[in-house]
């Protein structure tokens, strides 16, 4: 039995350069049956959702032509692409290659920030970013573009720009006081363009200043067993500028109790002291909170290091990290 054969137009297709997220691409595909004999197409699957083909099951006699559209869809593509289109017929399959390089047209200078703030410092943390277009990609107005921040202690304006390559620039500006209430260390923007829902993301990572030191940097209890009464402690000290107060401690378990003690208007002595014996496993860290009087948060951890002695005779230790 011979093989019935089609010829199939472009077999490649390249995408066209400065192409950018967003766009819609349409090429025409032509088949031809050369065989002599007629070819039945039962069907037609792209590898991605990204492409779309329209030609529907058809019988093709002999040097009988088809065209058919395949729509390339570039919303979420960035980077180089290379899709497949396969061709089902009764007799075997034929394949569209389809390659080519997308671009994002929104960029964002610089993409991410690492932002260190202290606690003792109530200043709000401001910078400018710049905004840059893909050069075949059509300069939205200031309304088409919409920024949305993923916490209110961070607000972003999109302002004109004075740089020569960029058109808008972005001022962020992130409040202390509602990034520590509600624990965001990690926090995001979003630049849409409402003409066709392109986005742009930059992320900021926020770290907060301890501004205690503490030495050693846990609390050591050891091995703990049954009957077992231990005490462990570690001096701290201030090392921030302005002047700020530890107001007490909070433990996290109700198997020890934890003692603050001030030695001076700088140092400070912890001391923890084992009530009952801990639990050969633990759910969660051992640690004990400070309260500063900056808000009265408690937002520095001081961590417990352990390892409880089970029934069965063997251990299981628990350990924390600083935040």
């Amino acid at each position: 039995m011979l093989h019935a054969q089609i010829e199939v137009f472009p077999r490649d297709i390249d995408l066209p350069k400065n192409l950018y997220v967003g766009q819609l691409i349409t090429n025409e595909v032509k088949l031809r049956n050369n065989s002599g004999t007629p070819v039945r197409i039962t069907g037609i699957s792209p590898d991605c959702g990204c492409t779309v083909a329209d030609l529907k099951p058809i019988t093709l006699v002999e040097n009988q032509e088809q065209t058919f559209k395949v729509i390339f869809d570039t919303a979420g593509k960035s980077g180089f692409q290379e899709h497949y289109v396969s061709i089902f017929t009764d007799s075997g399959a034929e394949k569209i290659k389809i390659t080519g390089r997308v671009s994002q047209p929104l960029r964002i200078f610089p993409h991410s920030l690492f932002v260190t703030l202290s606690l003792t410092d109530r200043t709000p943390y401001k910078t400018n970013l710049l905004l840059r277009f893909a050069t075949e990609y059509p300069i939205p107005s200031k309304e088409d573009l919409k920024l949305q921040s993923s916490t209110d202690a961070l607000t972003a304006e999109l302002l004109p720009s004075k740089a020569a390559d960029a058109t808008y620039s972005i001022s962020l500006s992130i409040n202390l006081d509602q990034a520590v209430e509600n624990l965001f260390p990690n926090m995001k923007v979003h630049v849409t363009d409402r003409r066709n829902g392109v986005k742009e993301m930059i992320a900021i990572t926020l770290k907060l200043e301890v501004p205690f030191e503490s030495k050693p940097e846990f609390l050591n209890l050891g091995v703990l067993e049954r009957g077992d009464k231990k005490t462990a402690s570690i001096e701290l000290k201030r090392v921030s500028q302005q002047k700020l107060q530890l107001l007490g401690a909070k433990e996290s378990h109700s198997w020890f109790k934890a003692n603050l003690r001030t030695l001076d208007e700088k140092r400070w002595r912890l001391t923890v002291e084992l009530v009952a014996t801990p639990p050969s496993e633990l759910k969660e860290s051992a640690f004990v909170e400070l309260l500063t009087d900056f808000r009265q948060l408690p937002r520095w951890r001081v961590p417990i290091v352990f390892a409880s002695v089970n029934p069965k005779g063997g251990s299981c230790c628990g350990e924390t990290k600083n935040n």
